[in-house]
């Protein structure tokens, strides 16, 4: 015999948390070690960026409607390798990381650049994220006239659509020769000053799309007269151009919460008595959620509050459900106004009698919901 449901109608109240934006889970991920670069090398998220590829990327970067600096320096592009190196080599970078080596043994002196791209082979929205990559960029040989050395590193993202925006960074100012440099870029942000330390050239089409981003594109220039150690081990025994790139993660942005969701304290009532010793074993609860603060002056449908909100946790304080699901839709009844529809259940477990269940949801944003609730 079916449990009869139980339906309590609450208004659970103001939820006030620093806006995070609405970034998926898929979006995120952390290339730190030398077998995450394997992994992603081996499941193709990991390619060479092909010479055509580059020269619409080289387009971009000379459209001076697009640059905010100065455009990429000339260069010629060649097709690189790319494999882990494994670090604690005495004679190379001591950590861990995935070079890029371009060119050939017989290369002539010449500025020469080369690209990789991760591939998310989908397009995720990378909204208030933050991309962080280490890069340790060589100086070959400064005796050499000119030095052989690294001139630009960079990195860019690229839509669905195609459309690129990037950063570059010149060499050794802010990215020093030799050394470990942490990168981060806040997509939140645009402009030189979105990344740190802040580039020296920034590069947006205007039709980029943060919201579809299908490739994150890693680059580096070298003007090459020769000269120096070869490509790390376990490389090629040649002397080339090489770069290497570490702990290459996107991440959203941090929230800051001022308060800590929603907590739900309610009776299980439902005797058995009344239904044939069947117990519920479910808790639900949906509602309408308005993304935004509603203390704010923006008014609602302006778009200031068209991010949708974003669980980032549930609370089960009794451990009592073994399962929980949870979807936020659009709610078609209200178009215009960021109303949500919320459904949430912790599952698979019968609910004692007379038992008060102790549930909580931290959500990312700021809303205002209200809810019905059943068991």
């Amino acid at each position: 015999m079916k449990a009869k449901k139980l339906l309590i109608w609450t208004w659970v109240g103001l939820v006030l948390l620093v806006f995070t934006g609405a970034a998926r889970a898929d979006s995120f991920f952390d290339i730190l070690t030398p077998a995450d670069w394997e992994e992603n090398l081996y499941a193709g998220h990991l390619r060479t960026m092909t010479e055509l590829e580059w020269g619409d990327y080289m387009f971009d970067w000379n459209n001076p409607d697009f640059v905010e600096g100065e455009p990429y320096l000339f260069n010629e592009y060649q097709s690189p390798g790319l494999y882990v190196y494994e670090g604690s080599d005495p004679d190379w970078p001591d950590d861990s990381g995935l070079v890029m080596y371009w060119g050939n043994e017989d290369l002539p002196t010449g500025s020469y650049s080369a690209a990789w791209m991760y591939d998310y082979k989908e397009d995720p929205d990378l909204s208030n994220s933050t991309i962080t990559i280490t890069v340790v960029p060589p100086q070959f040989d400064p005796a050499l006239i000119p030095p052989s050395q690294i001139n630009v590193v960079s990195v860019g993202m690229q839509d669905i659509n195609g459309n690129k925006r990037a950063w570059y960074w010149n060499c050794p100012v802010p990215i020093a020769w030799n050394i470990p440099t942490k990168i981060t870029i806040n997509t939140a942000m645009a402009g030189p000053g979105a990344a740190n330390p802040a580039a020296s050239s920034y590069m947006s089409n205007p039709l980029f799309d943060i919201t579809k981003v299908q490739f994150i594109i890693v680059d580096e220039n070298a003007q090459w007269v020769g000269g120096g150690k070869p490509v790390p081990l376990p490389g090629t025994t040649v002397a080339k151009p090489w770069n290497l790139w570490e702990n290459l993660s996107v991440n959203p942005n941090p929230t800051n919460p001022i308060a800590a969701g929603i907590n739900i304290d309610i009776h299980q009532d439902i005797s058995p008595n009344d239904t044939g010793g069947v117990l519920p074993n479910d808790f639900h609860i949906e509602g309408s959620i308005e993304s935004g603060d509603p203390n704010d002056p923006a008014i609602p449908g302006s778009g200031e509050w068209s991010d949708p909100p974003v669980l980032t946790k549930h609370i089960d304080f009794d451990g009592m459900f073994p399962f929980f699901k949870y979807k936020i839709v659009p709610d078609p009844s209200k178009p215009g106004e960021n109303w949500y529809k919320f459904v949430a259940d912790w599952y698979g477990a019968e609910i004692p009698h007379c038992h008060i269940l102790h549930l909580g949801l931290e959500p990312s944003g700021k809303w205002r919901i209200y809810t019905h609730s059943r068991i």
